[in-house]
């Protein structure tokens, strides 16, 4: 499986986790490592609009990585969203937390809440499988000025 990951080029730490530390968000609570990535490019970028509050707040110089793994090394998580069966934000914390801490699967596979039939994948650093996953050297993601201005 091939996951992407969007972020600012002055950013060159892909592999640690540690930004989750101190920033906890929807899959995990602070003081977990978690790298966030998304299933295809066009999601990891809507995923960082959606995160920067919108198109005209995204930062320029965006770089992106391909994180490359067998599918052996993720957990999916089988939970169909509906709009009006979200997981409450702590339920959806509290289980990617469980998950880090259970070591059971070195990704954890994640309905996107953005796009239906799209997925997120975390992937825990901290996991003894993780030096099983290839990592893209950076790229530019260029811009369209018909989307960015």
């Amino acid at each position: 499986m091939i996951v992407y990951r969007i972020q600012l080029a002055r950013y060159t730490d892909f592999l640690s986790g540690n930004w989750a530390l101190d920033h906890p968000a929807r899959w995990h609570k602070k003081g977990d490592k978690v790298i966030y990535t998304a299933d295809s490019l066009a999601l990891a970028v809507l995923e960082m609009i959606a995160n920067v509050n919108g198109i005209e707040n995204l930062p320029p110089n965006l770089i992106y990585v391909q994180y490359e793994f067998s599918s052996r090394y993720q957990e999916i998580l089988d939970y169909k969203f509906k709009k009006e069966e979200y997981l409450s934000y702590g339920e959806s914390q509290e289980l990617g937390h469980e998950w880090v801490k259970g070591y059971d699967k070195v990704c954890l596979k994640v309905p996107s809440i953005l796009i239906p039939h799209s997925s997120n994948v975390l992937i825990n650093p901290s996991h003894p499988d993780f030096r099983g996953i290839d990592v893209s050297q950076p790229e530019p993601l260029l811009s369209d000025s018909r989307l960015f201005g």
